[in-house]
C-alpha cells in the first residue's frame, strides 16, 4: 500500500550503495523502520532507499529532509537518535552532520582531495610519432556526456574502430545507454551500424569476457608534428577499443575536452613547421 506523503512530515533518505552495505548500513535501516513504528510514526514519516549518494568515505551515510541534512557513520544506536531529533524536536542531530543546507565546509575528516587534473607529458607514440599525452577520466559519467555532446556538437570530428572503418559525428543519430552497462553509437541514416561500448561498471559475477570488455583506459594526444588530437578508449586488456579523431581546426570540441573531460587541463601550444 502507498504511503500517503500528505501527512508525511519528515523524509529520511538511506544510502544503500555497495560501500554503506559492506559498512553495516542495512542493520540500522531495520531498526530506524521499526523504530518509527513503534514510536507511532510510521504515518508521519517516510523512508527510502536510494542508490550511492557519493560520499562512500562516510559510509553508511542518511539524508533528511526537509532541511538537507547530511549524516554520516550512521549505525543502529545513531539512526535512533537521528530520528528523535528529528521527529520528535524538529532539529538535526548537529554533531553527525557531513553537511547542511548553507553550510560552506563539509563536515568529515575522511574528506578526499579534489580530482586531479590531468596533465601533458611528452611522449613518443608508435602512430603518432611526437606527442603531448593526457590520461583522461574512464568512467561512464564523463563517456556518456561526451557521446552525447558530440552528438549534438559534431564539429569535424570522426570515431574509427581498430579494424580501419571510421564513423563521422555528423552521422550520429543516437545515443542509446539504456543497457545496464553497454553504451551504444547508432551511426547511419537508417542507425545501419551500431559501435557498442562496455562503459559501465561490471560486477565480478557478469561473464568474464564483458568485465574484460570495459573501457578503463581514455587517453587524450596531440601530434607535435600536425597539431591533430586523438583520443584512445581502451578496454581491460589493454586492447584498443575506438579512437576519436579531432582535426586541428575543431577547436569547439577540444575545448570542450579540455574543460569537461579532462578537468580545465592546460593543453601545450604546437607551433606547426618549427
Amino acid at each position: 500500500m502507498g504511503k500517503n506523503l500528505a501527512q508525511s512530515k519528515v523524509t529520511f533518505y538511506f544510502c544503500d550503495g555497495g560501500s554503506c552495505r559492506k559498512a553495516g548500513s542495512e542493520a540500522a535501516i531495520r531498526k530506524a523502520r521499526a523504530h518509527l513504528r513503534n514510536k507511532g510514526l510510521w504515518d508521519e514519516s517516510h523512508t527510502i532507499k536510494t542508490k550511492c549518494n557519493g560520499r562512500c568515505e562516510d559510509a553508511p551515510t542518511w539524508i533528511v529532509q526537509s532541511g538537507d541534512y547530511w549524516y554520516k557513520e550512521v549505525d543502529p544506536g545513531k539512526a535512533i537518535r537521528i530520528i528523535d531529533a528529528h521527529c520528535d524536536h524538529q532539529q538535526p542531530l548537529a554533531p553527525e552532520l557531513i553537511f547542511r543546507e548553507g553550510q560552506a565546509k563539509v563536515n568529515s575528516e575522511k574528506e578526499p582531495p579534489p580530482v586531479a587534473t590531468p596533465v601533458f607529458q611528452r611522449a613518443q607514440d608508435e602512430e603518432l610519432g611526437e606527442v603531448y599525452k593526457a590520461r583522461g577520466f574512464h568512467s561512464d559519467q564523463y563517456l556518456y556526456a561526451f557521446f552525447l555532446y558530440l552528438q549534438e556538437n559534431p564539429g569535424e570530428t570522426e570515431l574509427s574502430l581498430p579494424n580501419g572503418t571510421s564513423f563521422p559525428f555528423n552521422d550520429l543519430r543516437f545515443v542509446d545507454y539504456t543497457d545496464m552497462y553497454r553504451l551504444k553509437l547508432h551511426f547511419g541514416k537508417d542507425e545501419e551500424a551500431i559501435i557498442e561500448l562496455v562503459t559501465a561498471l561490471v560486477p565480478k559475477t557478469e561473464p568474464d569476457e564483458l568485465i574484460k570488455r570495459k573501457v578503463t583506459v581514455c587517453e587524450h594526444f596531440i601530434q607535435i608534428a600536425t597539431d591533430r588530437k586523438v583520443i584512445r578508449l581502451k578496454d581491460k586488456m589493454g586492447r584498443l577499443v575506438t579512437s576519436l579523431q579531432i582535426a586541428a581546426t575543431d577547436e569547439k570540441t577540444w575545448e570542450y575536452c579540455l574543460e569537461i573531460q579532462l578537468n580545465n587541463a592546460v593543453a601545450p601550444k604546437v607551433t606547426l613547421g618549427a
